[in-house]
Order: structure tokens, then C-alpha cells, then sequence
């Protein structure tokens, strides 16, 4: 495997939000809560930086998230990924696509391009 990515590719029932209760708690402290749903990647290869990273609804609007990678979190778990975390919790049946660029060893540089569709209101 290459990468394993959540939500997955055109998945159509994506949580919308998310309370953040998670302990140690991946964000800034004081964090207004709930949030979005956590949106993920692994790598199989050895992550080196995130060069960027965007989230964006249906009407090409970027979404402001919270990143998480080995270079910012500050448990120090020093994962091999990325963590999106909007900041707002997300529209209901709404397609999000989500852009990361991420550098590894041998200046080797990817581009990481998914969408899916979060759930219908409940």
C-alpha cells in the first residue's frame, strides 16, 4: 500500500463533526469545540514535511483546519501522516475535497488529491 486515506475516496456518508474529546488532545489548548471530522492520511514511505495542505467545499472555498503531522503535534507522537482537522464543524451533504502535497526522503515530492461527500442531517 501507498497511502490509506479517511474519510475515503467519494465516500458519501462522512461525519459531519466531531466533539474533540481525545486525550492527550492533538490541538491548541482553549480550542473552541466541536469541530469537524478529523480527515487523514497515512504514508507507507518516511513523511519528511508537509509542504501543503487545504481542504475545500463544493464552492472552491477553503475550509481553515487545524494540520497535524509529526512536525506539529504537540504529543510529539511523531506520526506518519497528516490529520486535517477543520475548525467549523462541515455542511451537511456537502462535497469536500481535500489537497495535500507532502515531501519525503531524496527530495521526492507528492500531490495527494481525494474528495467525499459528508452525511445527510439528521
Amino acid at each position: 500500500w501507498d497511502t490509506i486515506v479517511y474519510p475515503p475516496n467519494n465516500y458519501t456518508i462522512a461525519k459531519a463533526s466531531w466533539s474533540g474529546n481525545e486525550s492527550p488532545d492533538p490541538l491548541p489548548p482553549n480550542t473552541n469545540k466541536p469541530l469537524g471530522s478529523p480527515i487523514s492520511i497515512i504514508f507507507n514511505k518516511k513523511l519528511i514535511k508537509v509542504i501543503s495542505s487545504e481542504l475545500l467545499n463544493d464552492q472552491n472555498n477553503n475550509v481553515p483546519c487545524f494540520v497535524v503531522s509529526s512536525s506539529t503535534d504537540i504529543n510529539n507522537k511523531n506520526i506518519n501522516g497528516v490529520v486535517l482537522v477543520p475548525k467549523v464543524i462541515l455542511n451537511y451533504n456537502t462535497k469536500y475535497t481535500v489537497k495535500i502535497k507532502a515531501g519525503f526522503e531524496n527530495n521526492e515530492e507528492k500531490d495527494y488529491i481525494w474528495s467525499f461527500i459528508t452525511e445527510q442531517q439528521k
